[in-house]
This record gives C-alpha cells, structure tokens and sequence, in this order.
C-alpha cells in the first residue's frame, strides 16, 4: 500500500511536469525546430497523452506493488528510469516528426509548405506508452527471473 501512495504522491509532482511541458516545451518546440530544420510542427497533445504523463509513477507504482516490490526508494528509481525513458521516446518522436511529417493536414492549401503535421492523432501517444513500457517490462522481468532463481534454491 506504501509503495501505490508513494506513486499516488509522484503523480502530484508531475502535475509540475505536465504544466511544463505545456507552458514552455510545446509553446517553443515550433520555433526551435523552424530555426533548426525550417519546418514548424503543429502539435496536437490529446487527454490520454496528458494524463499518461501525469499518472505514470501510479502505473510504476502499481506494477512494482504487482511485482512484490516493497522498498519505496525502488519505487523513486523506478519512476525516474520511467521519466527518463518517456523523454528520450518524446525526443526521438520529435526527430521522427522532423523526418517523417508532411504537410497534407493543412486546413487550407494556401498555407506554407513548412508547416508539418502529425500523421494521426495518437502520434505521441504511442512513445509516451512506449517510454512507460519499456521500464516496467523489464521490472516485470527482472523479479520473474529473480523468483525463478528464489524457486531454484527452496527446492
């Protein structure tokens, strides 16, 4: 229960996380990757992004109280591998964009060519899943395989 609360607690923290990615990243990303590619993404965050961002040390927190993971400090770790590998996925689906992006959702053919967008509406919400999965199949993993070697041993 400690370790659910503890997640529950991380999820508050990146309410922080969300209103800067919102108030800052997504208010620039554009003008960055106009000055660096010449092309200008029109981004579309939808609610299940949002609040993957926002309740994922819930889902670290729950998949370590699934897995029998009782040490809070495990839970922090746990949640700052998942951060990490959710940005690295964002920035990997920013150069994506940057190579893969077109301009055929364009409301007006009169519109620049510069202007990039995405391919479909759940763009990021495939890397975000993806930068949360990765870390949690492995926890899933690893305590398998650690219950495996435990079995080994009472036998």
């Amino acid at each position: 229960m400690k370790i659910i609360l503890g997640g529950f607690v991380l999820c508050i923290m990146t309410q922080g996380l969300m209103l800067f990615i919102n108030n800052f990243v997504l208010v620039v990303l554009g003008d960055w990757t106009m000055q660096i590619a010449n092309k200008f993404l029109i981004i579309n965050l939808t609610i299940i992004d949002e609040n993957l961002i926002r309740w994922f040390p819930f889902i670290v927190g729950l998949t370590c109280a699934l897995t029998n993971v009782k040490d809070l400090q495990v839970l922090v770790e746990r949640v700052f591998w998942t951060l990490l590998t959710v940005i690295g996925f964002l920035l990997l689906a920013i150069l994506v964009a940057l190579f893969t992006w077109s301009s055929n959702g364009a409301d007006s053919p009169l519109l620049p060519e510069y202007i990039k967008y995405q391919p479909f509406m759940n763009y990021w919400t495939v890397f975000i899943a993806l930068g949360i999965t990765l870390p949690m199949i492995q926890l899933i993993w690893k305590r398998k395989k650690n219950a495996e070697v435990n079995d080994e041993f009472d036998n």
